[in-house]
């Protein structure tokens, strides 16, 4: 039900990734402009930690010509636009602080991890431990690690 923006250019997928994705939803409150530049911060994250599964949900509810706009920024990974809001009703357990909007899942589409990497070491080494666990298992966590 989500429109999907496709991505301007794509990134190779490497054979071994471990099924696990990162999902990240982007509010429409707020500072539009703001929110998008962290997309320059995410692509070099997401280089540098070599995480091929990602899932950016933008809420577009309030934005105008939301799919020009997203597309200006050149994004190498896959956009949904929720114009309808569909998204932050079907989990309505998302807080207002967007820290809080960013998903790490594992092969069964379980979170394993909650918040947001970006300006927060601590969150981005908490990230890199927990992937390459998931890789080391096969992208989901044993009991006794979750």
């Amino acid at each position: 039900m989500l429109d999907t923006l496709v991505p301007v250019h794509t990134v190779p997928i490497p054979e071994d990734t471990p099924c696990f994705r990162l999902v990240s939803y982007f509010d429409a409150a707020g500072c539009t402009s703001c929110k998008l530049k962290e997309l320059y911060i995410w692509r070099r994250l997401l280089a540098s930690d070599s995480i091929s599964s990602c899932l950016f949900v933008f809420n577009t509810s309030r934005m105008e010509y939301p799919a020009q706009t997203l597309s200006t920024y050149r994004f190498d990974y896959p956009m949904y636009l929720d114009s309808s809001e569909m998204f932050a009703r079907r989990y309505p357990q998302l807080t207002r602080r967007p820290e809080f909007h960013t998903f790490l899942l594992d092969r069964n589409n379980r979170v394993v991890l909650v918040g947001s990497p970006i300006g927060n070491p601590k969150m981005r080494e908490l990230y890199k431990a927990t992937i390459a666990r998931l890789r080391a298992y096969g992208g989901v966590l044993p009991a006794s690690q979750r």
